[in-house]
């Protein structure tokens, strides 16, 4: 329950910043219930520091003869400082109006999403059986065997390391930290996601215990919160990222690998051309695509690069924003086209054709459409007996001889809290760009005493990622200030 005992104050304020027009105001779309079940975790602090003090000066000026109406909300949103109040009201304002924001319009069941023009249900008809790919685990008893190697991180590298190597008849350990997820256990929650995750996040690891560091200008920062953005969250889960990714599946053009020679160095900056080319890579890049099953219209990216084979599957069929942004391109001069995606578009491999419900990213696919190490490559390499998955498990520390070559890992298993050695003639970090850095790091010895493979001190350097901004929803949504 929200810690504030004029249940009808809040109530009134909250339709105002979300009045009720054609579709239902705040309270009718049960945001003031919501706040109740979010008070006492996530909202714990918005309320002892700035809600509580707020609404008993807005209190305060309704009992001086002040209107509850849009006019007072929109005076106390432009205003840093009021009389008689201890906070801001702009920060009030502008707060409240952002977490009401959520509850109104990140609910499914808040009846919102009509008046938005979301509809998530699949456009096209779903099969009557879905049979959804689960990966067969093993538990911790196979942590006593002795493998070729070992692969830590069942994710999109993890799994189809697992997946040669097995083929070519190396018996392989694949573990992870998560554990795999069914779509349902991943949920819908469009406040609580991998993309988004402002009240938690569906992909692990648990929220108490796995603090991130974070550096700037102001030196070092604990960050305890998933779902804090400058927690930079990572799918921990069998899949890994491919488990709520879009599915996107861009091959990087030949320039891409030649950046440095071909458009110079930009001061201060690591840039460096590949050590290989686009010509070197295109075999794998078809083995991928065929493999993971990609659809897509190759012909239409002309700078792409040629191409050994075409997608296993044809695109999408073009929607109403693609035929706009195909109009507005041409007039531009330029030339627009599908994009590859991991995808089905027919039925492929025992798992379904996308029923185009447009959830793909932060979600699980209701219909196992969606290509991901979990439902591809992890189950051929199992299929051959020679894997062994083992999920719910820390790689502490790679452990090396004395020349520097790995001999196994030391794991934690995180449900009995048993650590052990596993031993193996080689191991393959394959735990993202971030975990993988860090456990190189973590496995310094007295030999490597900065971390492993880390003689030059660029371990854990030089990391390029896409940014991805907030979405700015107190503007979007507050519709009277």
């Amino acid at each position: 329950m929200i810690p504030y005992p004029d249940r009808s104050l809040v109530a009134r304020l909250l339709d105002v910043l979300i009045p009720p027009d054609v579709q239902p105001g705040a309270t009718d779309a049960g945001v003031l219930a919501w706040l109740d079940d979010v008070a006492a975790d996530h909202h714990a602090q918005y309320w002892t520091t700035l809600f509580t003090p707020g609404l008993d000066a807005l209190a305060a000026d309704l009992a001086a003869g002040a209107e509850l109406d849009t006019e007072l909300v929109a005076t106390l949103g432009g205003q840093d400082r009021r009389p008689g109040w201890t906070v801001s009201p702009a920060t009030f304002v502008g707060t409240l109006a952002d977490v009401a924001a959520h509850g109104y319009y990140g609910r499914r069941e808040s009846g919102s999403w009509p008046g938005i023009g979301y509809d998530p249900a699949p456009k096209l008809p779903v099969p009557d059986v879905v049979r959804h790919v689960a990966p067969t685990e093993s538990g911790p008893e196979a942590l006593d065997g002795r493998y070729d190697v070992i692969v830590v991180g069942a994710g999109a590298g993890g799994g189809v390391a697992a997946r040669v190597l097995t083929e070519a008849g190396a018996r392989v350990l694949l573990l992870d930290r998560g554990r795999f997820l069914t779509t349902d256990a991943i949920g819908h929650d469009h406040l609580a996601n991998h993309r988004f995750s402002a009240y938690g996040h569906n992909t692990g690891p648990a929220r108490a215990g796995n603090p991130r560091v974070v550096a700037d200008a102001e030196g070092e920062h604990r960050i305890d919160a998933p779902h804090d953005f400058r927690w930079h969250n990572n799918a921990m889960t069998v899949g890994g990222g491919t488990r709520v990714y879009q599915g996107m599946a861009w091959r990087f053009q030949p320039d891409d690998f030649r950046m440095a020679s071909r458009y110079g160095v930009p001061e201060g900056s690591s840039l460096a051309d590949w050590p290989l080319t686009y010509d070197e890579l295109e075999p794998f890049y078809t083995r991928v695509e065929q493999e993971f099953g990609v659809c897509g219209d190759g012909s239409v990216h002309r700078f792409q690069g040629h191409r050994s084979a075409p997608y296993p599957m044809p695109a999408q069929p073009e929607t109403a924003e693609a035929g706009v942004l195909r109009k507005g391109a041409e007039a531009l001069g330029l030339s627009t086209g599908p994009v590859p995606l991991l995808i089905n578009t027919e039925h492929r491999h025992g798992r379904a054709a996308c029923v185009r419900c447009g959830q793909c990213i932060g979600f699980g696919c209701p219909v196992d459409a969606r290509a991901g190490s979990h439902n591809t490559v992890i189950p051929l390499a199992l299929a051959t007996g020679l894997c062994r998955l083992v999920p719910g498990q820390f790689v502490e520390r790679v452990l090396v001889d004395g020349s520097g070559r790995a001999t196994g890992v030391v794991v934690d298993d995180l449900r009995t809290g048993v650590r052990r050695e596993v031993r193996a003639g080689a191991v393959v970090l394959a735990a993202g760009a971030i975990e993988t850095a860090r456990l190189l790091l973590a496995s310094a010895t007295t030999d490597f005493p900065d971390g492993l493979g880390n003689r030059t001190g660029h371990v854990g350097r030089h990391l390029q990622g896409h940014n991805y901004e907030r979405p700015a929803v107190e503007v979007a949504v507050c519709r009277c200030w």
